[in-house]
């Protein structure tokens, strides 16, 4: 079985003075181990503005090993989607699996 990760968990939180960060549980459920590379992903932002996000992870992971993402976001977000896993090494692009997408509530959107 090719090297897989999956996401278990998304979370935004928001910071008093710079934006929000986002917080992503990332976990190697394949049978090879996985090197340190970039969770790909798309932002959406509350005013339609589209860009490309990446959330770097400095170390490796063996199969069955979790560990936890954080990137200070600027600016107000309403969606994200996860596209895909970049090893470093450039190995191929590794598939994601679990939670692809977090979006704002409406009724948090109404709150803002």
């Amino acid at each position: 079985m090719n090297p897989v990760v999956s996401i278990t968990h998304i979370e935004i939180e928001a910071l008093p003075y710079s934006g929000s960060a986002l917080i992503v549980s990332l976990e190697n459920v394949g049978h090879q181990p996985v090197g340190p590379g970039s969770l790909l992903a798309k932002r959406i932002s509350k005013d339609g503005s589209v860009q490309a996000a990446e959330l770097l992870c400095p170390i490796g992971l063996a199969p069955g090993e979790k560990t936890r993402l954080r990137q200070l976001l600027g600016g107000s977000v309403k969606e994200m989607d996860f596209i895909g896993y970049d090893p470093w090494d450039g190995a191929p692009s590794v598939p994601v699996l679990g939670l692809l997408s977090w979006w704002a509530s409406p009724w948090s959107l109404a709150a803002a």
